[in-house]
């Protein structure tokens, strides 16, 4: 198949410039990393070579395809699977009005079909440009630097721009909140914080974060108005005790595990089991009080205004309960012993969820 290659070589070399309208088909080659083709620019300008898909007919209509690159293979029985693309759609061909919208799909399937994971489409080209938009379906895993020190983003991410550059946004996942502000040109990363746990989330008291072994995390999604508040609770190091006593280090006040901010109002919780509990009780109940001083062994009823939260009876590994009355604004919250086990847990996870409004 040299000659197809020699060919595309001698128009170039004569005429800078190559039409093909039907079918072509290249070497083949069982070198590493050919065929190759390259398309070079020598001259001495701020330009460089050009490769165009070109869509050229009489009927354009809205959203035909202008050109695609296709990323091919063989499974391991042999079978041709088209594994990923890059497509173009003239989402509109309206005189005066065109856009366009990029696309990128990838095989999510045995089968090889080709899922969309990826647009970018563009809007009114006005100035600033205001509905411009790129989706993301799935996870985005990207580097945001500030200074020297990167941060990573592993979740899904959600960007809203609102109505045009200048307004203040956010880019936020499970373990990070970066305020974004669009000033006068490209996003930059600003008043990073890491381990927003502490910073966007609740705070436990000492009586919880200080025991050995014993993780506490917590993080808030906000949209608009609405929030979502997680808890996430590893209660290795704390003590059970006795029926209806607070949950806690041994001995050590403060036990609370945060306090609902004063502008939220939450409307309904769950309590998730992810790893059972060991040697404490099993039957961990959550209270709300107003004090934040609650002790560990000391009974919840001790504490001004104590409401259950929840009844969790024995907990079970990857069970789901309902928080039927969930929380008041200012109100610190407590796992408290439901049947008495004088123990410290040495094991056990359980994840808390919130949803309120602001």
């Amino acid at each position: 198949m040299a000659n197809i290659v020699d060919s595309i070589v001698g128009v170039l070399a004569s005429s800078k410039h190559i039409i093909v309208s039907s079918d072509l088909t290249g070497n083949t080659s069982v070198s590493s990393i050919h065929p190759l083709l390259t398309l070079k620019n020598n001259n001495s300008d701020s330009h460089g070579a050009l490769l165009r898909l070109q869509k050229d007919t009489k009927d354009e209509a809205n959203n035909d395809v202008t050109g695609v690159i296709q990323f091919t293979g063989n499974n391991d029985n042999n079978n041709r699977i088209h594994y990923s693309s890059i497509d173009c759609q003239q989402t509109s061909v309206s005189n005066g009005s065109e856009t366009g919208k990029l696309r990128f799909s990838v095989a999510t399937s045995s089968s090889g079909t080709n899922t969309e994971i990826m647009t970018i489409q563009g809007g009114s080209h006005i100035s600033p440009i205001v509905d411009s938009l790129t989706t993301i379906n799935g996870s985005l895993k990207s580097r945001l630097y500030s200074g020297n020190d990167p941060y990573e983003l592993t979740k899904v991410c959600n960007m809203e721009l609102s109505d045009s550059f200048g307004y203040t946004n956010h880019i936020l996942d499970k373990s990070h909140q970066y305020e974004v502000n669009n000033v006068s040109g490209p996003f930059k990363i600003s008043n990073p914080v890491v381990n927003n746990e502490s910073q966007t989330g609740l705070s436990a008291g000492t009586g919880i974060t200080g025991a050995t072994g014993e993780v506490y995390k917590s993080w808030m999604d906000i949209n608009n108005t609405t929030v979502k508040i997680y808890i996430f609770i590893d209660i290795t190091g704390l003590n059970s005790n006795g029926t209806l006593d607070i949950i806690g280090k041994n001995g050590t006040a403060n036990s609370h595990i945060g306090q609902i901010p004063s502008d939220i109002d939450i409307v309904e919780g769950i309590v998730k089991c992810i790893k059972l509990p060991v040697t404490g009780s099993t039957s961990i109940d959550f209270y709300s009080a107003v004090e934040s001083t609650g002790t560990e062994d000391a009974a919840i009823t001790g504490l001004s205004n104590q409401t259950q939260m929840c009844d969790s009876g024995d907990l079970a590994l990857g069970s789901v309960i309902s928080i039927p009355t969930p929380p008041a604004a200012d109100k610190y919250m407590y796992m408290v012993t439901g049947a008495a086990t004088d123990a410290n847990y040495t094991a056990g996870k359980i994840l808390i969820e919130f949803f309120g409004y602001v």
